[in-house]
């Protein structure tokens, strides 16, 4: 009854049933539900195959079709000529258990590239047969002449296609070899070798052996019909050797070669663990700068002022700016920019749709860096994000002086380098969001950029940069990657560079321009990353009309600038942000007019309360415990700052020709030429400078 039970869930499941022996039927049963658990799932395995056997229930898919579902995980070592360079590059990176030599993951990305495939390991084989060693490893270099200066590599290939031979592939060995690996892996003893030789086993025996079992599975007609003579204990021994072959090279499957990645895998691999060191580097000088600021200050203190990297802790407050504050001044600062960057503001349609420039234009010391950073901690207003990460590229940061340095030196085309240093911060952010997504935060990677991160991020970069050649295939990465972070991650990153006029003196004359003319490294920042991004450019009112000059007809065109937006700190901004890091509310009851008279002469630049805060602590022990000292002190050292701005303002204003500034601005603003009236007779008998012409804007 049970028997026929088993048949029916057999038939039910697909499986025909052309013998079953008399065992038990409590064996039958519980080898029936194995196999149809197994057979289910498409996992056949040897101990299920041995089930077959032991109740002569071959299904027929058994047959032609069994080696295509157990080959799955592993490489047919019968057709190795077909071998691609994806399953080879998989084999040498796994472990020595599964057929490969550890091969780390960007070595097998060179023999990927260098297209190393069956066909070569063909080769490699036929000269160690019949030539040397140094002849398998001249053979390969010189098919492969992008392997050939890494010799280690050569070799490390052909000592495995050695191991290969010696191992795996039996209809190479000899009979003497046979034996000494039925011996050594199959462990017979020598009594049964003997018999095995006496009774004409040999090589040939073993590969009709093993033919059948990759065709058929463990069939016992087939050591009734050609090996009866064997023993039973010895045929087991035999088969489960076959079976250890045949199932030997199991190559690792998480690793796609097609991916840039995999040049930079190790380096990829240690990045979560380089970005939490940092984070907690950046919490221990935190920490010890709170307590350090709090004994100075007194009851003065309330937060801590913190510089906007790493290293400046140990630099006694000097240019500190406090960019990382945690209360944004004011709270829509920067408004236009963030309303830009959440909606990507492209122009064109599909593959010819590009993103727009924005040029970030204010006055020196009206918060743009201030509010760049700050974008770390705000929200975009478009749903379809939630997160900026931004990359402020900057003179003084490490990545950013590396990618110049790579720039100048005119060995890699300037925009080759510029699309390594997005993808380079594309691949760490993707990275991170995926291996530690409870620890990355926007600040978090500013942080780390800014901090230990950096001299990682330049490494990652300068290994990107002697990998990767393919133009086309590093914009379309970022393309990919700015949409991946997009719909996965809800994630936009921001590539901004301050002092952008500075740009314009690097990779002169490289840069290929549509009017046929060369630019340099302004016009192919915006000329690459509009292909996949907002580029960001930050300046003062003088200096970004210097590279708006420098932006092609087609470039401007795709210009939204952000123009004098960055509003200045008001009084009340004041007064919330000296609440917020002093405790002042008993001198600001106190002391009304006092406390009116400090808000009213720190308003106007952010920069003004970072001078401010610096003077506090760094006069703090001459006035410890005298809070009216302590602000008057900072105080001071603003009034001075100020008029010393001041006069370099009006020499450098005085310096300028007025019409070569005034014109690129006139255009950001009305996105018009400006036509220029000639002076009047009058106004040349009165002696009127013609530098201040009158401007008109035509208008069609």
């Amino acid at each position: 009854m049970k028997k026929r039970l088993v048949k029916s869930f057999l038939s039910k499941a697909g499986i025909s049933c052309t013998k079953i022996s008399n065992k038990k039927n409590i064996n039958l049963m519980a080898s029936y539900k194995k196999l149809f658990v197994y057979h289910s799932q498409h996992h056949l395995k040897h101990f299920e195959i041995k089930l077959l056997n032991n109740l002569y229930i071959i299904p027929p898919t058994m047959k032609n079709s069994f080696s295509n579902k157990c080959f799955d995980k592993y490489l047919d070592i019968f057709k190795y000529n077909e071998w691609s360079r994806n399953q080879l590059a998989s084999i040498l990176i796994a472990s020595k258990e599964n057929g490969g030599i550890n091969l780390s993951v960007e070595d097998a990305k060179i023999l990927f590239d260098a297209d190393l495939n069956g066909k070569h390991v063909v080769g490699i084989v036929k000269y160690l047969q019949t030539e040397s060693y140094a002849g398998a490893t001249k053979f390969l270099s010189k098919k492969l002449p992008l392997i050939s200066k890494t010799g280690p590599l050569c070799e490390l290939v052909v000592v495995w296609a050695e191991y290969f031979i010696q191992e795996v592939f039996f209809s190479l060995w000899t009979d003497d070899r046979l034996t000494s690996n039925l011996y050594k892996r199959a462990q017979l003893s020598v009594e049964e070798l003997k018999f095995l030789k006496d009774n004409g086993f040999n090589v040939d025996s073993f590969e009709i052996i093993a033919n059948m079992i990759k065709d058929q599975g463990i069939d016992k007609t087939l050591r009734k019909e050609r090996f009866s003579c064997i023993p039973i204990n010895i045929w087991e021994k035999i088969v489960n050797y076959v079976n250890s072959i045949i199932y030997s090279l199991k190559p690792r499957t998480d690793i796609n070669f097609d991916c840039v990645t995999t040049h930079v895998h190790s380096m990829l691999n240690k990045l979560p663990e380089a970005y939490l060191e940092s984070l907690q580097s950046w919490k221990e000088k935190e920490t010890y700068t709170e307590e350090d600021q709090r004994n100075k200050l007194g009851d003065l203190f309330r937060k801590p002022f913190l510089p906007d990297h790493l290293q400046a802790f140990d630099d006694s407050y000097n240019m500190w700016t406090n960019h990382f504050n945690d209360l944004p001044i004011p709270e829509d600062k920067g408004k236009e920019l963030n309303d830009l960057l959440s909606s990507n503001i492209a122009v064109g349609r599909d593959k010819k749709r590009l993103y727009s420039i924005i040029p970030v234009v204010d006055l020196s010391t009206a918060g743009k860096t201030y509010t760049i950073f700050q974008l770390a901690n705000s929200k975009p207003v478009n749903e379809m994000y939630k997160y900026f990460y931004v990359i402020n590229c900057v003179e003084g940061i490490n990545l950013f002086d590396t990618f110049i340095k790579k720039v100048e030196s005119r060995r890699n085309s300037t925009q080759k380098l510029i699309s390594i240093l997005a993808l380079t911060i594309h691949i760490a952010i993707n990275t991170l969001v995926e291996k530690v997504p409870q620890d990355i935060s926007p600040t978090g990677f500013l942080k780390f950029v800014r901090g230990n991160g950096d001299v990682f991020l330049s490494q990652l970069f300068l290994e990107l940069v002697s990998k990767i050649s393919d133009m086309a295939q590093l914009t379309e990465l970022n393309f990919e990657y700015t949409q991946k972070l997009k719909n996965l991650h809800q994630t936009k990153v921001v590539f901004s560079f301050d002092e952008a006029h500075l740009l314009l003196g690097y990779g002169k004359k490289t840069v290929k321009l549509n009017d046929g003319k060369k630019g340099n490294l302004f016009h192919g920042v915006y000329k690459e990353i509009c292909n996949f991004n907002n580029p960001v450019f930050v300046g003062t009112t003088f200096s970004i009309c210097k590279a708006a000059l420098n932006v092609s007809k087609e470039g401007r065109k795709l210009m939204k600038p952000v123009i004098g937006c960055m509003k200045p700190w008001f009084l009340r901004d004041v007064e919330k942000v000296l609440c917020h890091m002093f405790n002042v509310e008993d001198f600001k009851a106190n002391n009304p007019n006092e406390f009116s008279a400090l808000c009213f002469l720190l308003s106007g630049s952010p920069e003004n309360f970072a001078i401010f805060h610096r003077a506090v602590l760094q006069k703090s022990l001459e006035f410890k415990g005298n809070k009216l000292n302590n602000l008057k002190i900072g105080l001071q050292e603003v009034i001075k700052f100020k008029e010393e701005r001041s006069n370099v303002r009006i020499n450098s204003l005085l310096k300028e020709n007025y019409l070569t500034v005034i014109t690129p601005l006139l255009r950001l603003l009305f996105h018009k030429e400006c036509i220029f009236q000639e002076p009047y007779t009058e106004e040349l008998d009165n002696d009127m400078p013609v530098s201040y012409t009158q401007v008109f804007i035509k208008r069609q």
